[in-house]
């Protein structure tokens, strides 16, 4: 009997352990991207996992555990680009309840997906050797030849390119251009002073391009972020046209000196004719000559995450980056509706 009673009780234990383990808690130590839509947030692990947070219940609750490459807010939805090994890719939406697939992508064995685009002609995703778009309930293939970035990317307006930037921490990263009439990639930098250690502004042996965006006025262009915090701190906002760099932003930690530390940009948006980009301590409204520091209020747990709500605007920590440098906490930033 009491073999019976202690055989009870261990599977009474046994049957209450997964629901246990399946309430999925993320944090905010390996966030590295979020989309929000409506009261909902998405946010993606540097595991690769994919977590949905409500803003308003502050629940939480895990939607995928692993083979999540990217997630970008497109209107009323948001998609999710997931690895299906061993060499397919899969296009998913989400609008607020289960995601769902909207179609799947056979790649060869030596190519895999790595990001996702929105181009005129439908979901774009990149992959190390073409950029495929999915329209009219079909793929539509164009070739990429050569190295780029993976941790970030923009078309520009005019749909002629593609920019990605690299984030290798204290390792530096670059930024890179795919041209899609000849599908070659091209690193782009612009090194005004050569005999300096890490050149200016643009110095893919120092420079990590963690974020990016298209420009709204200029259709040949992107606007990318630069940021580095490891012992010190820099980083600045520049504007990419072609292969011509020109600096647009930098928040100089000691203006009119001559050292070059300054804010990290770590995310940019746009939201009309306003840029946003998002240092570990300010929010930076720009538009045109126009710049405005907002300085960050106290971060607030909602729904198990560590956030700032502003006006259009959700900043939130993230330990991601100290895989790569000595940053300690650093920064995202998600448009809301």
């Amino acid at each position: 009997m009491r073999s019976k009673i202690i055989a009870l009780v261990m599977l009474a234990l046994a049957c209450g352990a997964p629901a246990q383990a399946q309430q999925a808690v993320v944090t905010n130590d390996q966030l590295v991207e979020g989309a929000a839509l409506g009261n909902k947030l998405l946010v993606r692990t540097a595991r690769r996992e994919l977590f949905e947070a409500d803003l308003t219940s502050d629940q939480q609750k895990r939607l995928f555990d692993s083979n999540v490459v990217d997630i970008l807010r497109d209107g009323d939805r948001i998609l999710i680009l997931r690895h299906a090994p061993p060499s397919a890719a899969e296009l998913m939406e989400y609008r607020g309840g289960e995601p769902k697939t909207i179609a799947t992508l056979d790649l060869s064995a030596d190519e895999k997906s790595v990001g996702l685009l929105l181009t005129s002609g439908g979901p774009g995703i990149l992959a190390s050797k073409s950029l495929r778009v999915w329209q009219d309930g079909a793929w539509t293939a164009k070739p990429v030849h050569g190295d780029f970035g993976w941790t970030s990317s923009a078309i520009t307006a005019d749909g002629k390119a593609i920019y990605t930037g690299q984030n290798n921490g204290e390792w530096g990263g670059g930024l890179y251009r795919i041209d899609l009439k000849t599908g070659e990639s091209k690193k782009i930098e612009r090194v005004d002073d050569p005999k300096e250690i890490c050149g200016y502004p643009l110095d893919a042996d120092c420079d990590p391009v963690p974020a990016m965006v298209a420009d709204p006025e200029r259709p040949d262009c992107v606007y990318a972020g630069v940021a580095l915090q490891h012992m010190s701190s820099h980083g600045r906002i520049l504007r990419v046209c072609g292969e011509t760099v020109e600096v647009v932003f930098e928040k100089k930690a000691y203006p009119g000196g001559r050292s070059r530390e300054s804010a990290a940009i770590y995310g940019l948006d746009i939201s009309g004719k306003t840029l946003w980009a998002v240092s570990s301590g300010a929010l930076y409204r720009i538009e045109g000559s126009q710049q405005t520091e907002i300085k960050l209020p106290k971060l607030e747990q909602t729904a198990g995450l560590s956030m700032a709500r502003l006006p259009g605007m959700l900043v939130l920590s993230t330990g991601a980056n100290q895989a790569f440098s000595l940053s300690g906490y650093t920064t995202l930033l998600v448009r809301l509706d």
